[in-house]
């Protein structure tokens, strides 16, 4: 028997770095954003006496050592529970090889899932056969949560997680901030915080029969292969901080549609990074002062996506004899044309106005097609226009966000003649983005 995982995309919503820090990593504060665009990652496992591990994809690009993801992924996941298996992974490229998609980081989080599926580990014990491979949800940052029962950590990072847990503590009272509705099963449970998952699980002995521990432990571990893989294992709309790695739940975004462009040209990140610390260095911008931006910036992140309303009824003034408005394109839209709700969480509630990513400041001097790219997803002041338009990480894909398909198709058409590739999908709720993850079973 095989498992089948959907490994799907994300974006940056927005992004905002601080400056170096004396450790050579930059702070930062980012809503990250899955997608239904996906990868397929195939994982057969059985007991063995030692662990042997293969790798194989349809793009010879891909790594098919232990430099990739998905081996460095399940390799540390077998060493943490004490186990050995004879692991087969196979990964079916479908996304766009582009930086900014976190591609690589969702194929390490979707051979996991297949692992714990095929060897019944954790997470997915009670769930083989299900197609709902996600660990029950109950996402608590609250009093009587993870953080509570963590043993203590260094005082400087206590101090940084307590202003972040109280961050999102504050940004709503009412307890559906975090909760989901009754009976989902979708999204992590409780520790979503990688600096606290070390605490949780220091005995391996205990792991494989203790799931809170499991859950705890593999946030650990996907810390490890990368800043942007615990993120995969949370799902939805996220906020990122620290590093990135530092993940926490944000209310769902009603689904919209999206394209992703992915120009030819290449980004390099560290080049990237680089010609930010010049740039942290010419405007004076001290790692002090970028922490206190970045902690206002999460704050306003946190509150904004809290104001992100349930999807409900056509708003009454769009509504004329009994048919769908128009939507903030200014485009009269048919139901069969929408991703999600008549007016996006994205304009009621004033984010797209000042969400922005800062790598735009140096990659577009960097690759100055990129800006363009970012005008022809954007549209502005047009019936098209896009909801919101962006750099995705550091690059080079790029996304526009649009209520209507037939908007975002105008969009595709738009890059298509300017000799641009671009893919057309959609945001993928939390609940949605582990119902959906498990994609079958294979003998």
């Amino acid at each position: 028997m095989s498992t089948v995982v959907r490994s799907h995309a994300k974006i940056n919503l927005g992004l905002a770095i601080g400056a170096p820090r004396p450790d050579g990593f930059h702070a930062l504060s980012t809503v990250y954003q899955t997608l239904e665009l996906h990868d397929l990652v195939t994982v057969t496992a059985r007991p063995a006496q030692t662990t042997a591990l293969s790798l194989t994809s349809n793009d010879e690009r891909v790594p098919t050592d232990s430099r990739n993801t998905a081996w460095k992924m399940v390799a540390l996941a077998l060493d943490a529970l004490g186990m050995t298996a004879e692991v087969e992974i196979h990964i079916e490229k479908r996304l766009p090889v582009q930086g900014g998609l976190g591609a690589g980081s969702a194929n390490a989080v979707a051979a996991l899932v297949g692992l714990e599926n095929e060897l019944g580990i954790g997470a997915a014990r009670g769930a083989r056969g299900r197609r709902d491979a996600g660990p029950s949800t109950t996402p608590s940052l609250r009093s009587g949560s993870a953080q509570d029962d963590c043993s203590p950590i260094a005082p400087r990072e206590a101090t940084l997680a307590e202003e972040q847990t109280q961050i999102l503590r504050c940004a709503q009272d009412d307890s559906s901030f975090f909760a989901q509705d009754d009976g989902e099963e979708a999204g992590p449970s409780t520790a979503f915080n990688a600096t606290y998952a070390s605490n949780f699980a220091q005995d391996d002995r205990f792991i494989q029969d203790d799931q809170h521990l499991w859950r705890a432990k593999r946030l650990q571990i996907a810390a490890q292969v990368g800043s942007d893989v615990p993120l995969f294992l949370i799902g939805g709309t996220i906020l990122g901080l620290d590093r990135g790695q530092e993940v926490y739940p944000l209310p769902d975004l009603d689904p919209v549609w999206c394209v992703v462009a992915t120009p030819a040209v290449g980004v390099s990140t560290p080049q990237a990074f680089r010609d930010w610390d010049e740039l942290c260095a010419a405007e004076g911008l001290t790692q002090e002062a970028s922490a206190g931006k970045l902690i206002e910036l999460s704050r306003a992140y946190a509150s904004a996506f809290a104001q992100a309303a349930p999807a409900g009824a056509i708003p009454r003034e769009s509504v004329s004899e009994g048919r769908p408005g128009a939507g903030s394109s200014g485009v009269l839209l048919s139901q069969k044309d929408l991703a999600g709700p008549q007016e996006s969480a994205l304009v009621r509630t004033g984010i797209c106005r000042w969400i922005a990513n800062d790598f735009e400041r140096v990659v577009f001097r960097q690759q100055p097609s990129l800006r363009a790219i970012k005008r022809l997803l954007a549209a502005s002041d047009t019936p098209e226009a896009a909801l919101h338009a962006s750099l995705s990480g550091s690059g080079s894909a790029l996304f526009g966000l649009y209520l209507a398909r037939g908007a975002a198709q105008a969009a595709c058409q738009r890059l298509s003649t300017a000799g641009v590739e671009s893919h057309l999908t959609r945001t993928l709720p939390r609940s949605s983005y582990w119902s959906q993850m498990l994609a079958g079973t294979e003998r």
